[in-house]
């Protein structure tokens, strides 16, 4: 997206340039920030027989329907810089791990 960068200014000094790519790590990074969180309560929630097994089932369906989702933009984008790349490879990561440990935990794949 070079041509579809944005220029903030203060005043009449350039303060920053925000790439496509910056804003697309910004929002997949954020997604996953938020996929993360609900697991995580989802998963305590489950725990403490706050969430029945139904209901559990689905919601983390949809939990991992959309991290394949941020996956899937992740892998398919040429806009995101490789420091992007990394820093979200992390926070996936993260929150898959998180995930997985948590199931594991309640002797689930």
């Amino acid at each position: 997206m070079e041509g579809n960068n944005i220029t903030l200014f203060h005043s009449t000094q350039e303060i920053m340039k925000i790439t496509g790519g910056d804003v697309l790590s910004y929002i997949l990074g954020s997604k996953l920030d938020s996929v993360g969180a609900k697991a995580q309560s989802l998963l305590s929630d489950f725990a403490e027989t706050k969430v029945n097994r139904s209901d559990f089932d689905a919601q983390m369906t949809n939990i991992k329907s959309e991290m394949e989702n941020i996956q899937k933009t992740y892998n398919e984008s040429s806009d995101l810089e490789d420091e992007g790349k990394d820093a979200l490879h992390g926070r996936w990561t993260k929150v898959d791990n998180m995930i997985k440990l948590g199931l594991s935990q309640m002797g689930e794949e």
